[in-house]
């Protein structure tokens, strides 16, 4: 994997930045946005990537469903633990992490550079509150700079819904019938 790097150069579509949002899924290899990432790298379409993680502090707050916070005291040291080994393996392929304690859509705004375009990278998540996350941050940097863009791509799954040879509709209820579809005509990605 090519180092994520700090030169800046136009790309094809006018994005000069990429940024790597990590979210939920802190892994370098087997991960969809470092993938693309690394293919926009090589193929000289953004020279710039900038890995970024947000420590929310909405996570941290008190949950609606009674006293406790969200993130309990053990999940918050695993993340800061994993975030911590997330930021040394970067370092060791000659990057680095960008740690915020701030909310996404407040921090990503602020790296959209407002004269170029800045592409920004991350799985699709599916709670409400994620999604809820993901609207604000694409509020915030279409505030900053129309020509940029998030993209937010399904990682967390064995197969993509658009690569499925059928309906979700169609999805049947007994795994056997899946596996033999999928097995047949589908690639794990």
């Amino acid at each position: 994997m090519p180092a994520l790097g700090r030169e800046v150069v136009m790309s094809k579509r006018g994005v000069q930045r990429m940024v790597l949002w990590f979210r939920n899924d802190l892994r370098l290899h087997d991960n969809v946005i470092v993938d693309k990432a690394r293919r926009s790298v090589a193929s000289g379409e953004c020279k710039e990537v900038l890995p970024l993680y947000c420590f929310d502090p909405r996570m941290f707050e008190s949950s609606e469903y009674g006293s406790q916070n969200k993130t309990g005291v053990h999940r918050t040291k695993f993340l800061m633990e994993s975030v911590s080994d997330l930021r040394q393996r970067l370092r060791d392929l000659g990057s680095d992490l960008l740690v915020a304690h701030e909310r996404p859509e407040v921090v990503i705004g602020e790296l959209v550079d407002a004269n170029s375009g800045t592409a920004v990278l991350a799985q699709k998540e599916v709670t409400s509150e994620e999604t809820l996350v993901e609207a604000n941050v694409e509020k915030a940097i279409l505030s900053r700079n129309d020509a940029s863009s998030l993209e937010l791509i399904h990682g967390a799954t064995l197969y993509n819904r658009q690569d499925l040879p059928f309906r979700l509709s169609d999805l049947s209820n007994v795994f056997t019938p899946f596996r033999n579809k999928v097995e047949s005509r589908c690639e794990v990605r």
